[in-house]
């Protein structure tokens, strides 16, 4: 994992937090997305993307499909709609090849995974265990991180 050319971008929405927080909170799943669609976007500016998401059913899909083409449309409450003009398409992709009898993974999905976990549980319990260790340098900004390529929302003083 160490030696991947990748750059991670993470955003991690405590579920609890935001309901105590907001009386009327974001859907976590979309709110993420809208964190991790900003930044991305700021680190792939004029250049073309196509963005592969783990599906999660199809009713989940189309509702965050129905949330990336209002971005797309209207941009977000930071960014406006040009700065997501780098997205050339949107798929949704089941992690197991349909076609094998769910034989065959598709590795990338695997390698997200790979990558997710230290990142979540860095996020839940603020700790850099040694999983995390060898991602930590992948995230974008790093070492200054925190906010820009790892965000942590609703966001206190005690998020590193």
């Amino acid at each position: 994992m160490s030696d991947m050319n990748v750059k991670l971008f993470s955003s991690h929405i405590n579920k609890l937090e935001l309901i105590k927080q907001y009386f009327t909170p974001y859907n976590p799943y979309e709110l993420s997305l809208t964190f991790i669609f900003e930044r991305l976007s700021y680190e792939i500016g004029k250049k073309k993307a196509v963005i592969v998401l783990e599906s999660r059913g199809k009713k989940e899909d189309k509702v965050l499909l129905k949330h990336i083409v209002k971005m797309i449309d209207q941009g977000t409450r930071f960014l406006d709609k040009s700065k997501f003009s780098f997205i050339e398409g949107v798929y949704f992709n089941g992690k197991w090849e349909e076609n094998s009898n769910n034989l065959k993974s598709y590795w990338i999905l695997e390698m997200a995974d790979l990558y997710c976990y230290p990142l979540f549980k860095f996020g839940k319990l603020n700790e850099k265990d040694q999983t995390f260790q060898f991602c930590e340098e992948k995230i974008i900004c790093y070492p200054d991180y925190i906010v820009k390529g790892f965000k942590k929302f609703p966001y206190n003083k005690k998020t590193p």
